[in-house]
């Protein structure tokens, strides 16, 4: 048998911004989506190892009910207020 390897190198952190989008279930005020412009950091934390990044995470996922966002903090992140 063949002995197969996954390795991963560093994760690279972009801050994508944030557009108009087209999710239909959106029931009130516009959608928000990413993107293709984004900012590459040029601090250390941009590019990290896979388990530093991990790390640097715990504590903050979410959940799904704490991703969705209300129309007025759609429409705030989306005039930049």
């Amino acid at each position: 048998t063949i002995k197969r390897k996954v390795s991963f190198g560093l994760v690279h952190v972009r801050d994508y911004e944030r557009i108009v989008g087209d999710n239909p279930s959106v029931t009130s005020g516009a959608p928000i989506s990413i993107g293709w412009a984004y900012e590459v950091s040029s601090s250390s934390s941009s590019s990290l190892s896979v388990h530093e990044f991990e790390e640097s995470r715990r504590g903050l996922r979410r959940d799904r009910g704490q991703m969705i966002m209300s129309r007025e903090v759609r429409w705030k992140i989306l005039t930049n207020e």
